[in-house]
């Protein structure tokens, strides 16, 4: 139906675990239709929404919107180890901003990484190296910490 739902895994008085739905389109609660990706916390309070190349940021527990990131690549989203870091990969490269949960004081410019087209990244256990396949070009490593290449 296009509509992103949030589950959250309950345990029944019978022991069995079942997903209890929260709807993301209710009232004043955030519609993300058109939704392109989704990155949540470790815990699974807070999820990371791209809609529409803007990031839609929401409290899981009670489908609230927590604020929007507006101005995106609009290509999918990646959640480092921490939750520190959120990264937009595809077209160009990737784009690195501080994953935060609630509205920033200031607008914090994320920082762009162009290396080519990248078609998918993953962290290592520790959240200290990315790793970004690059197609043909093989796989590129970077060092989270300042976003260095590593060779």
């Amino acid at each position: 139906d296009g509509k992103l739902g949030v589950f959250r895994t309950v345990l029944h008085r019978r022991g069995e675990a079942r997903p209890v739905s929260l709807p993301l389109i209710q009232g004043d609660r955030v519609a993300v239709a058109g939704w392109r990706s989704a990155a949540f916390t470790a815990d699974g309070r807070t999820a990371f929404v791209l809609a529409r190349n803007n990031i839609n940021v929401i409290n899981t527990e009670d489908a609230t919107l927590l604020h929007v990131i507006r101005g995106t690549t609009g290509n999918p989203l990646h959640l480092s180890p921490d939750g520190s870091q959120l990264v937009e990969y595809g077209g160009d490269g990737f784009t690195v901003r501080p994953a935060e949960r609630e509205a920033p004081a200031k607008k914090v410019e994320p920082q762009a990484i162009k290396v080519g087209h990248i078609f998918s990244v993953a962290f290592s256990g520790d959240g200290k190296v990315m790793a970004a396949a690059l197609g043909e070009a093989g796989i590129g490593l970077w060092q989270v910490d300042g976003w260095k290449r590593l060779p």
